[in-house]
């Protein structure tokens, strides 16, 4: 497809550690190498330095909102309402791209009447995502003036209220194309995100508690932090895995931490599209997932490129576990095609897709 030049406004609340935060930042430095005018707006303090690297060229905005109980109090609603309009009508983009709910709302209340199109991208299932109801009723009807919400899967488009499917799009999340090589033969797994309940890594230290015994060389790393650190350490304790289970905190490097291992698992309850799985996959593990909604089942073809295993199920994830634990020929052959499938996912390919959406008319 023929590539204009755009000048783009996005705005995420932070730009920290997280799934949707590196989309976005891996989106912006595309379009940034390719010499668009990219202005990225987060509610972080000034000086605040953003977790994943950034290109020189974008324009980073801080406005220091992050802090304001917007939900409890109209009046801090309404400032970041103001800083993100101001923020349109200086710059004047050719369009903005909001991620993640709330902060989908506030801007598409800041672009009200300033005729500049909104793109707003939902990171997670609707119908799984932990919200209030008044939260949700305000989202629902306010993404009905966005020019398009942007979903990741197919399952979550159909998860979304009918009257907003006519201008729901789909568009999986970009993988990077790992380089390095994984070594079969080391016995570590490893599991990637927030210390938090959608991930469930409860499941999976009770899962690896199932057969440690039969594996007595293997050793699990549970990378991220989270406010359940407490409760997961505890829980390795009370299992007696205290010299088999690690939980480092963050890395900056993940690829580098995944070619340690030969065994990647997605233990979560819910998802949107879980990056740390698309790149593992793309890294050339084998993986494990839950048939959460949603994304493992539209990276995942069960027994060809990764298992997937029944959601909260510890005796599936178990068995899943001891299956590729104990084969190291299956272990190979999942991760060639895993690494495989996921070229369709990269970032040129899926940039298209926001292009065409872009220029898509309402």
């Amino acid at each position: 497809m023929s590539h204009k030049k755009r000048k783009l406004l996005l705005t995420i609340p932070a730009l920290q550690c997280g799934g949707a935060e590196r989309v976005m930042i891996m989106l912006a430095n595309y379009w940034a190498s390719m010499g668009w005018t990219i202005h990225l707006l987060t509610h972080e303090p000034p000086g605040i330095k953003p977790f994943y690297p950034m290109h020189s060229q974008i324009n980073l905005i801080q406005i220091n909102a992050l802090s304001l109980k917007w939900y409890l109090l109209p009046w801090d609603f309404l400032k970041r309402i103001w800083f993100i309009r101001k923020a349109i009508k200086v710059i004047k983009p050719d369009g903005v791209l909001s991620f993640l709910d709330m902060n989908n709302v506030v801007t598409i209340f800041a672009s009200v009447n300033l005729k500049t199109p909104v793109w707003v991208s939902e990171r997670i299932d609707p119908k799984t995502a932990v919200i209030s109801k008044a939260k949700k009723v305000l989202r629902d009807f306010t993404y009905q003036f966005a020019s398009r919400v942007i979903v990741q899967t197919r399952r979550i488009f159909e998860g979304m209220p009918k009257f907003l499917q006519i201008k729901t799009r789909i568009i999986a999340n970009p993988f990077p194309i790992a380089e390095g090589s994984i070594d079969s033969l080391n016995q570590n797994i490893i599991a990637v995100g927030r210390l938090d309940f959608q991930k469930g890594f409860d499941l999976l230290i009770q899962s690896f508690k199932k057969v440690s015994s039969d594996f007595p060389g293997w050793r699990l790393t549970i990378w991220g932090e989270g406010n359940e650190r407490g409760a997961l350490e505890s829980l390795i304790q009370h299992e007696g895995l205290k010299d088999r289970i690690r939980m480092p905190g963050k890395t900056q490097d993940i690829f580098q931490e995944l070619s340690k291992a030969s065994i990647f698992v997605l233990s979560s309850r819910f998802e949107g599209m879980p990056n740390a799985l698309g790149e593992a996959m793309s890294m050339g593990l084998s993986v494990i997932s839950t048939d959460c909604p949603t994304g493992p089942r539209e990276l995942i073809d069960h027994g060809e490129n990764g298992l997937l295993v029944q959601n909260e199920n510890t005796q599936e994830l178990a068995s899943a576990l001891q299956k590729l634990m104990g084969d190291q020929k299956l272990r190979e052959q999942l991760g060639k095609k895993a690494a495989q499938s996921m070229k369709a996912y990269d970032i040129k390919t899926i940039s298209d897709q926001w292009e065409r959406i872009f220029d898509e008319k309402s």
